[in-house]
């Protein structure tokens, strides 16, 4: 076995297959959370368009209820 990964490896064909196949996994793994990296990205976006909806959901009924209660105030 190798002391440690890069640093001190020995020179032989075996330590070569273990490297490689050390570097195969890792750019797998980097794959991998590289894709879930882009799915959690996409959902934040989808949160944030549903947020802003919901915002303007409730923001449009209370511009109707601020200008009501404007007017019954300049009606006094």
């Amino acid at each position: 076995m190798s002391a440690t990964f890069g640093r001190g490896a020995l020179p032989t064909k075996i330590e070569l297959i273990r490297i490689k196949r050390s570097l195969k996994v890792a750019k797998m793994v980097h794959k991998i959370l590289d894709d879930k990296r882009e799915v959690l990205l996409k959902r934040i976006d989808e949160m944030i368009e549903e947020a802003n909806k919901a915002r303007e959901d409730i923001w449009a009924p209370l511009e109707t209820i601020y200008s009501a209660v404007f007017d019954a105030y300049l009606s006094l």
